[in-house]
């Protein structure tokens, strides 16, 4: 399979690539009828490597090849096989544990025919009614200011979840969009982070499931206000905002399911 680590975001960042091409992905496999977890061994990671940076621009990515044996799945799950592959790429190998910024994805691999003779099928996401796919993903942007420059005046953040995967998934879009998604706001320049404010919970919507399609989305909207700002930041103004939205809420506790995006307001013109 193939792996695509890609930046999304609206800066430039610099990330040792070729440590991640060596070093691979952490690989956990979950089989979906038992329950049980086992994780597959990596490459020995090259510390050397984490010196050597390279810049990916906003919509730039890179890939990288990654296998997994047919051994490794029919010695760990019985069969019809079911299991979840999930992949995680740490994006700050040099962090100290606990302040780590994990990226991942999770793939379904079934045996639909039950044979040895089968063929294994990836489905991304691998979702089941009322269970969100790992394929939904989170956007972000500042509506009639592409840069999100913080002028003195509101500024209003455009959130989308998007279904980004090949199958349909039951999502509670009532109190999605009534909640929004939560917002972490974090000084650039003294390190000090606090929380919007989000709305009271209706837990009487999180029961009301509905299909997203794939391809399709919903929209909502969070602001930012002036004096929030002015209060908080030190000046000139220069805060990261980051978004995490769970689209089950109503399976608080499950792992993979929080999708996140991040967007940076300042009062400089960003370069």
């Amino acid at each position: 399979m193939e792996l695509e680590l890609r930046n999304v975001g609206s800066e430039d960042v610099r990330v040792p690539a070729e440590f991640y091409r060596r070093r691979g992905p952490s690989v956990k496999l979950v089989d979906r009828q038992s329950g049980k977890e086992t994780s597959l061994a990596s490459n020995p990671p090259d510390a050397r490597l984490l010196k050597s940076l390279q810049t990916l621009r906003p919509g730039q990515s890179f890939r990288f090849p990654w296998r997994i044996l047919p051994t490794e799945i029919s010695r760990f799950a019985p069969r019809p096989i079911d299991v979840s592959a999930v992949f995680s790429v740490n994006l700050t190998p040099g962090a100290r544990a606990g302040q780590a910024h994990i990226a991942s994805r999770e793939l379904r691999i079934t045996d639909p025919a039950g044979s040895t003779q089968a063929s294994l099928i990836a489905v991304p996401g691998g979702a089941t009614a009322g269970e969100p796919a790992g394929s939904i993903v989170l956007t972000a942007r500042c509506i009639d200011n592409p840069t999100c420059r913080f002028t003195g005046e509101e500024i209003v953040v455009e959130l989308e979840l998007r279904n980004d995967g090949q199958q349909s998934v039951q999502l509670p879009i009532r109190y999605l969009r009534r909640m929004g998604p939560r917002a972490q706001v974090t000084d650039n320049q003294s390190g000090a982070s606090t929380w919007l404010r989000t709305p009271p919970r209706d837990r009487s919507l999180i029961g009301e499931l509905e299909p997203l399609a794939p391809g399709e989305s919903i929209r909502m909207t969070r602001s930012v206000m002036p004096h929030f700002l002015q209060a908080f930041a030190q000046h000139p103004v220069d805060v990261s905002v980051e978004f995490s939205l769970n689209p089950a809420p109503q399976n608080p506790r499950e792992e993979g399911h929080h999708v996140k995006r991040r967007i940076r307001i300042t009062q400089q013109l960003q370069r």
